[in-house]
Order: C-alpha cells, then sequence, then structure tokens
C-alpha cells in the first residue's frame, strides 16, 4: 500500500524519482525500492514521509472474510439430543 501511495504522489505532481528522493532527503534507490516494493518501511518511516509529503496515513485492520461470522450464523447446527430429540437451530445465532 506504501509502494502504491508514493508511486501516485510522484507521478500526480509529476515528480522522477530523484526528486522525490530530495524532497524527502533520501536517495533515489531508497525510493525505488521502496516503490518496487523491496523494502517494507516501519511506522515511523511511514509518518515522516507522510509529514514530508503532507499525506494523510491511514492504520486499518480489516478482516478478509466479513462474511464468515454471517455465514456461520446461518448455517443449521444441531446441539446434543435431548429427552425430546436433537434441538435445531436455524441460523438466529441466540440459545432458546
Amino acid at each position: 500500500m506504501v509502494a502504491e501511495a508514493v508511486v501516485a504522489y510522484r507521478r500526480r505532481h509529476r515528480l522522477t524519482q530523484r526528486q522525490l528522493a530530495q524532497l524527502l532527503g533520501w536517495r533515489q534507490s531508497h525510493v525505488s525500492r521502496l516503490e518496487l516494493g523491496r523494502v517494507d518501511p516501519q511506522l515511523p518511516t511511514i509518518e515522516q514521509l507522510a509529514d514530508r509529503l503532507g499525506l494523510v496515513v491511514e492504520l486499518r485492520i480489516v478482516d478478509p472474510m466479513p462474511d464468515a461470522m454471517d455465514r456461520k450464523l446461518r448455517t443449521r447446527t444441531v446441539r446434543s439430543a435431548g429427552p425430546a430429540g436433537p434441538a435445531v437451530d436455524e441460523g438466529g445465532g441466540g440459545r432458546e
């Protein structure tokens, strides 16, 4: 994600890697490695980059399977059998 943001910023502002490196106080080779995804910058470096370029850092933690819980709740489950036979839950998710 950082690589894409850096490339997009550089292209939007019509900068070369060398010019962007000068803005950041980095070497051009570091900008190149970052854009190619060959380095994985730490959060302080990302914050420094964003600060110098006037960008905003957003940290997101996202469930890669957002509907997994929904599928679990919709599945039909059979609970242990009591005297009247097995209790069937049609996916309401709650207890009786």
